[in-house]
């Protein structure tokens, strides 16, 4: 099913859509990209885990997959970067597979709260899923989280007045 899809939208000329159905388009197809990444890294760890890679003469993932899947070895790098990112990060794969959150902001916030310690890491990555940018929506615009959702869960909110009595002053050259 999935190949028919993708075969009528390479099949398609693109321009006679419309705007609404590219968009649409678009949209499903970055759905469908949030789920097969958590689907790929996940098969990627359960394939290395029951040792695929060694009983068909490889190494390792990454030249099982270089080798058998005709990826480059950048790419290959990248499909394990991915697998080791989401075992690290449950949160952001279950967030890909439900598509709540796409690839690259997954990898962002995997980057941020990579840096946390190990007990904090799930915590961390469930705060920026429920109301981070990675729901689709940016603070303060419709659909994205809100003053009161980012206070509730710590976040500092600047807003008018944010600032007032503070003052900032540039230094000059030989002032401490």
């Amino acid at each position: 099913m999935l190949d028919a899809g993708l075969d009528y939208l390479n099949a398609a000329d693109a321009a006679l859509l419309g705007s609404a159905a590219q968009g649409e388009c678009l949209r499903a197809l970055g759905r469908a990209n949030a789920k097969f990444t958590a689907a790929h890294a996940a098969l990627v760890r359960a394939f290395d885990a029951a040792g695929g890679p060694e009983a068909d003469g490889y190494p390792t993932p990454r030249a099982w997959l270089t080798a058998r899947t005709r990826i480059t070895k950048g790419a290959a790098n990248e499909a394990v970067k991915w697998e080791r990112t989401l075992a690290r990060h449950p949160k952001l794969a279950a967030g890909l597979a439900a598509e709540e959150i796409s690839p690259s902001w997954a990898a962002k916030i995997a980057a941020w709260n990579g840096r946390l310690p190990e007990a904090e890491i799930d915590g961390a990555d469930e705060i920026l899923l429920q109301v981070g940018p990675a729901r689709g929506a940016p603070p303060g615009a419709p659909g994205g989280p809100g003053p009161a959702d980012l206070e509730k869960n710590g976040w500092p909110v600047w807003g008018p007045g944010a600032m007032a009595g503070r003052h900032l002053r540039r230094r000059g050259q030989g002032e401490r």
